[in-house]
């Protein structure tokens, strides 16, 4: 029997399950119950793929890699192969028709133990992404642990002046430097003398430098987002320090990480990833007045969901400091 529920958006929505597999369409008015089965049979029938749907999900979820090669980052494919390594071969070895959704919450109430919910739902997305293609219409509402809320420690003005002094002349100096306008470690790694407008201070990003599922460093030709690729402005010093060593940086991402993590330990200042100077740029822009969507265009930040979660965090710092000046004044 199908079940008919009204969408915010003024559609009908139909869900029936089929052999274990829940299937979802939507039509633009109330059908009729018999309708409504009427619809989504022959949707089922539309959908389903019993040829495909019978190979098992360790098969399946290979062709989904290899088919998604193309279009995917090296990184977001040595992901998907990491986390299909982690699932049991109890549910690798079962056939994709033979999976219910009972079959999907049990292996992610498993997987899910010692793990972040972050990392949980990556899993959830694959999976639901593999049956999907092996079985148009599949739907499964598997229940996931709720969001962890993690305020990120966001370096202060003190700990940068601190960290630029200690690395003055180290060959990682203008790694992290570049990391405070806003670039990710990849494209920081990547970049060459050539992508430097030397008279203008102007760097064009265009590239990122990515751990392939072979674990090697490779260049992918489009940045992470459709807004990655962009031209920012650096300050004269650095771009005379870059041009006097005649490098950017030498080294992988995971070095410049470490070599950060390393000198925060020296200093004896909390520990925040080089990430985390991409962070302080997108709040140190909003304090100056710069609109969202140039900040977004500077960081390449394709959603602005991300950059106002940052740069709210450290409002939230500040509104407290100034909490505190109000009460020692009217102490």
């Amino acid at each position: 029997m199908a079940s008919i529920r009204k969408l915010e958006s003024g559609a009908y929505q139909l869900r029936k399950m089929y052999h274990g597999v829940v299937y979802v369409m939507s039509v633009d008015y109330k059908p009729r119950k018999n309708e409504a089965d009427q619809l989504l049979s022959a949707y089922i029938e539309k959908h389903k793929n019993p040829s495909k749907s019978k190979m098992s999900f360790r098969d399946a979820a290979n062709q989904y890699c290899n088919v998604k090669n193309n279009v995917l980052s090296p990184a977001t494919i040595r992901g998907y192969k990491d986390y299909i390594s982690y699932i049991p071969d109890s549910f690798l070895n079962k056939p994709v028709n033979s999976i219910t959704h009972v079959d999907i919450q049990d292996m992610i109430n498993t997987f899910s133990v010692g793990r972040s919910p972050k990392t949980v739902r990556n899993m959830n997305s694959l999976v639901s992404a593999v049956m999907r293609m092996m079985i148009p219409g599949f739907h499964c509402e598997t229940t996931l642990p709720k969001p962890e809320r993690k305020d990120p420690y966001i370096p202060t003005e003190e700990d940068i002046k601190k960290l630029f002094e200690a690395m003055r002349g180290d060959p990682h100096e203008a790694g992290v430097r570049l990391a405070m306008y806003g670039m990710r470690r990849g494209e920081i790694c990547a970049l060459t003398l050539s992508d430097i407008d030397f008279d203008t201070c102007v760097v064009t990003i265009n590239k990122d430098l990515v751990m392939n599922d072979k674990k090697e460093w490779v260049i992918k030709d489009s940045a992470k987002t459709e807004n990655g690729t962009r031209k920012i402005l650096i300050s004269k010093d650095l771009t005379a320090l870059i041009q006097k060593q005649g490098y950017i940086y030498k080294l992988s991402p995971t070095d410049l990480s470490q070599y950060l993590r390393r000198t925060e330990d020296k200093l004896g200042m909390p520990r925040f990833s080089l990430h985390k100077l991409r962070h302080r740029f997108a709040s140190v822009a909003h304090d100056e007045g710069i609109p969202d969507q140039y900040i977004m265009e500077m960081g390449g930040w394709k959603s602005d969901y991300v950059m106002r979660r940052i740069y709210t965090h450290a409002l939230q710092e500040k509104e407290l400091d100034n909490m505190k000046k109000m009460v020692n004044r009217i102490g």
